[in-house]
């Protein structure tokens, strides 16, 4: 490590060492393929993110060891120490504010790519047919990587994936949302329909593998894509907007567990024997009447109830105000169809519900029970009369 060089802490940045075809050595090739390469690999890989790379030659082959860190912390190290470099740990040398690159690199790489021609002449002039093929075979695998090219959307897979669900009358136990930079991420426990209906309409989710009880199937879905679309920035999020959040959830029934300050954000739970769905839909309408902006959601069935978590950005994708409103307009499919919200049952005294004689001796019968969970006693007296009473199961 040069003294003057900076030594860069290991949770301010990632690592990764990435093998590389032949024509890594030209710099606008490489950049495309560390690119597509760092967006399979790294975390929520976006336009807030940056990445310097240093070529490397092994038996193995031509490496680039690249080194990704956040462009907000990049710019506390160039502002605190005038642009020195960095110094990393695992490629020991200096990365970022330094241009060169040695010399040994690209003799290293040139002659490499001597032997190779020279092993595909030698190649040709034994058996030229079979040289063609594998020389096509070579140029083949050596431009896959062109199709692994990230294709941006300009459509929310996750408000695509509820509505569909809808459609398809399935069910939700879990979906959690959020996005970074350009990217959006969502995971959905999804019932009542088979993986198949979903991975024609979204062929490039994943899937968990398929769990059945009573016959219905339940699995996850997992979609990761990038998106084509412009940050917006949110209204600012009021102390009114907030009182009359908690006021609503109040007078419907759900606790408020947790909130936070800034960015604010909160979580619910809204007990079984509320309106689950109702309450949920009051929320998001809220949030699309303010027009915020949400950088994520989350939405699960837990021992108590519907836990519901939102929080909130100052700028963001505007997918966020499409995803609200499909939540508020299909809130159903977070509610369980065997455990909706039962109306309460009020006894009124009719005709029939005469008061009993204490003295008279009544034998049950039998009884009656209604969908509503109203149930209807029949008894027979010392008389042969039959007579009937209503009561709560």
């Amino acid at each position: 490590m040069k003294r003057s060089s900076l030594l860069c802490l290991p949770r301010d940045y990632d690592f990764y060492s990435i093998l590389i075809p032949v024509q890594g050595i030209i710099k606008k090739w490489r950049d495309k393929y560390l690119y597509a390469e760092l967006v399979k690999r790294h975390p929520c890989f976006s336009d807030s993110c940056c990445y310097d790379s240093r070529l490397r030659i092994s038996r193995q082959g031509i490496f680039a060891d690249v080194v990704v860190m956040q462009k907000f912390r990049l710019a506390e190290y160039k502002n605190e120490n005038h642009r020195k470099p960095i110094y990393i740990e695992e490629r020991k040398g200096d990365v970022f504010f330094c241009e060169k690159m040695p010399l040994a690199v690209y003799l290293a790489a040139g002659l490499l790519v001597m032997v190779f021609v020279c092993g595909l002449m030698r190649r040709g002039m034994l058996a030229k047919t079979a040289g063609k093929t594998a020389a096509t075979q070579a140029i083949s695998a050596t431009t896959e990587f062109v199709g692994d090219k990230p294709q941006f959307q300009t459509q929310s897979a996750a408000a695509h994936f509820l509505l569909f669900a809808a459609q398809n009358d399935a069910q939700l136990y879990s979906f959690s949302w959020q996005t970074e930079g350009f990217t959006e991420w969502f995971s959905a426990g999804i019932k009542n329909v088979y993986p198949q209906v979903l991975s024609n309409e979204f062929p490039d989710a994943s899937f968990s593998a398929v769990s059945y009880k009573n016959e219905i199937p339940s699995f996850t879905v997992e979609i990761i894509q990038r998106v084509q679309n412009a940050k917006v920035n949110g209204s600012s999020i009021s102390s009114d907007f907030i009182v009359n959040v908690r006021n609503m959830l109040r007078e419907n029934g759900a606790v408020i567990q947790e909130e936070s300050v800034s960015p604010y954000g909160l979580k619910i739970l809204i007990p079984q024997d509320k309106n689950q769905g109702q309450i949920v839909k009051k929320l998001f309408s809220k949030i699309c009447e303010q027009e915020l902006i949400v950088q994520s959601v989350a939405v699960s069935h837990v021992g108590q109830g519907l836990c519901v978590s939102v929080y909130f950005a100052d700028e963001g994708i505007d997918f966020s105000n499409q995803l609200c409103r499909t939540l508020m307009n299909n809130e159903k499919l977070f509610v369980e169809k065997n455990e909706t919200v039962r109306p309460a049952v009020v006894e009124k005294k009719t005709a029939l519900q005469k008061p009993l004689d204490s003295h008279a001796v009544e034998i049950p019968i039998g009884k009656l029970i209604k969908k509503d969970g109203t149930v209807i006693w029949f008894f027979k007296d010392e008389k042969g009369k039959i007579t009937q009473r209503q009561e709560e199961e």
